[in-house]
């Protein structure tokens, strides 16, 4: 009787034909012999994990940590700051920047002269006043019913015009977007204001 041939690796019988041999005439079994071709993968120097590439020494949590800058610490709040944080200049962390540059100090302060308008849409008043209306009209456009979708408040009394109105209940429609837009379209072509 004929010995079947062993691989030599893991020690499965291997089938007559399905024998790899590599130069050190070993024999070994398919999945032993794709392993051997395959290069090994670089390792970490520090830690030993695998690498994502082979001309990398460390991996990211290592090189993180060797590349470390002194420990920084915020100046306002004294959290640790991120080492690529982008406000790393000011020596401040997110949250203390974005408070800093609040107003006058902004770059792009303009002697708080916000337009009228903005002012009162900004306001809690208008804010109450546009929810109240959607909620009257129950989020239904006056003119066409459709029922949700993108819905506007619209001044029943112009907004420019009679500024004593503009957050008063009863000068409030609600209108879908088409149906706004063609509103002030036809008022337009009428010869009256926007």
């Amino acid at each position: 009787m004929i010995k079947p041939k062993l691989c030599t690796d893991c020690g499965k019988s291997l089938h007559k034909n399905a024998q790899y041999r590599k130069a050190n005439a070993s024999i070994r079994c398919r999945p032993c012999y794709w392993k051997t071709l395959r290069k090994p993968r670089a390792l970490c120097v520090d830690c030993g994990k695998p690498l994502p590439r082979r001309s990398a020494k460390r991996c990211m949590a290592c090189n993180g940590i060797y590349q470390r800058l002194p420990l920084l610490r915020c100046v306002d709040c004294g959290k640790e700051l991120n080492v690529n944080s982008r406000y790393m200049h000011t020596q401040r962390c997110h949250a203390c920047e974005g408070k800093r540059i609040i107003g006058p100090n902004h770059p792009n302060w303009n002697n708080g002269s916000t337009p009228a308008r903005k002012q009162t849409q900004n306001s809690e008043a208008y804010k109450f006043w546009r929810k109240t209306i959607f909620e009257l009209d129950d989020y239904t456009c006056s003119f066409c019913g459709e029922r949700g979708g993108k819905l506007h408040a619209h001044h029943i009394l112009p907004f420019a015009k009679f500024p004593e109105y503009r957050t008063e209940i009863h000068n409030g429609a609600t209108l879908c977007v088409p149906c706004h837009t063609g509103f002030h379209a036809e008022l337009r072509a009428a010869g009256g204001s926007k």
